[in-house]
């Protein structure tokens, strides 16, 4: 009599496992027998892990050096004022004067040349 139930328990067994490793995963699309598949899956999961931790150890490091740069930079103090080379006269003959100046300008840069 307890042979007859091993039996049937070893039965049954056998048939929930051939309907979850089997035909299950055959149903979905997935890999058969995902039972033995399991330790890859985890290995998988441990690698992707590993590998934010170690892209979240260097963004911060960057962070850190962006700060660091920032904290050596030189301050500026504004944008810089252009300066005139010639300056407009007021009055009738601006136009003359302002020739006149060009010229000197640039008689005075040939002869540093």
């Amino acid at each position: 009599m307890f042979l007859s139930y091993m039996e049937l328990a070893f039965a049954a067994i056998l048939l929930l496992m051939l309907v979850t490793q089997i035909a299950v995963p055959a149903f979905r699309g997935t890999p058969i027998f995902p039972f033995l598949r399991r330790e890859k899956h985890l290995a998988a999961q441990l690698e992707l892990a590993e590998e934010e931790v170690l892209e979240a150890a260097l963004a911060s490091k960057i962070a850190k050096r962006r700060k660091e740069a920032e904290r050596l930079r030189p301050r500026s103090r504004g944008p810089l004022k252009r300066r005139k080379l010639f300056r407009r006269p007021k009055g009738p003959s601006s136009s003359i004067q302002l020739q006149k100046q060009k010229e000197e300008y640039n008689g005075a840069t040939e002869e540093r040349a």
